[in-house]
């Protein structure tokens, strides 16, 4: 595949054969000032994270784990979810450029599902006082791994699982980045109607009827639209309830 050049995305890249994570590795060094559009890419992570303290399981050289350093003081605190949307589309496209014939999906807040399954997660921390100082945009994507562990085996997914191939990490990383570079130009370019519109195409349970937990209880819920700052739109029957990151569960 050809190598797509980027203005700044990736333009200054750090391999690392071992971290903690590549979140914490990129806030240790924010103090040095850092170019934005910085990537550290590590091949093993210890301490890899995940959503709300969770372990994001990754063998060594078989998948992406890399976070890209932003500084998007354009945005408000209140519309910092649109760095989800960004992140989660340059993932979508990649998978589409990879898996052209597959059910690839958005599920908020921050994952990418192919035919149900797991294959990616965004983890994104930001550092605010009274604006937007800085953004570090964490990405596990499943490349070539194709065991993991019994508990989320069932429910995970890599491209290698979905086509029995073997892919270069590096081309995958400079379509990822390419794509992320694009959307980030559109974000700072104010195209927020078309981010929201593309989005909403691709995200799991769009205006369909589905099956999701609140309060431990099981409900039926259509998602009518996410806000600006990622609370969950869901309409049970005629009254439209708004969610947080963790007050909704999706029943897959």
């Amino acid at each position: 595949m050809i190598q797509k050049e980027t203005l700044f995305i990736g333009k200054s890249l750090l391999i690392l054969e071992e971290t903690d994570s590549t979140n914490a590795f990129l806030q240790r060094i924010l103090k040095d000032n850092p170019v934005e559009g910085s990537v550290v890419w590590a091949h093993a992570q210890y301490a890899g994270k995940g959503q709300a303290a969770s372990h994001w399981e990754s063998e060594k050289n078989k998948n992406l784990t890399f976070s890209i350093l932003l500084y998007p003081k354009f945005l408000n605190p209140s519309e910092i979810f649109y760095l989800n949307k960004i992140t989660s589309l340059a993932i979508y496209k990649t998978l589409n450029v990879f898996l052209p014939h597959q059910k690839i999906q958005i599920k908020w807040p921050n994952d990418l599902y192919v035919n149900q399954k797991k294959i990616g997660g965004i983890l994104i921390e930001n550092n605010i006082d009274y604006r937007l100082n800085s953004s570090i945009i964490g990405i596990g994507l499943n490349v070539n791994q194709i065991q993991f562990s019994q508990w989320i085996d069932y429910k995970t997914t890599s491209l290698k699982k979905i086509t029995n191939k073997e892919y270069e990490l590096t081309t995958i990383l400079q379509e990822i980045c390419y794509r992320f570079e694009y959307y980030y130009q559109a974000l700072k370019a104010h195209y927020w109607d078309s981010i929201d519109r593309e989005y909403l195409q691709n995200l799991m349970g769009y205006q369909e009827l589905g099956t999701y937990k609140v309060d431990n209880q099981e409900i039926q819920g259509t998602i009518i639209g996410v806000h600006k700052d990622g609370r969950l739109a869901v309409q049970h029957h005629q009254e439209v309830k708004n969610y947080f990151f963790k007050e909704i569960e999706f029943l897959i």
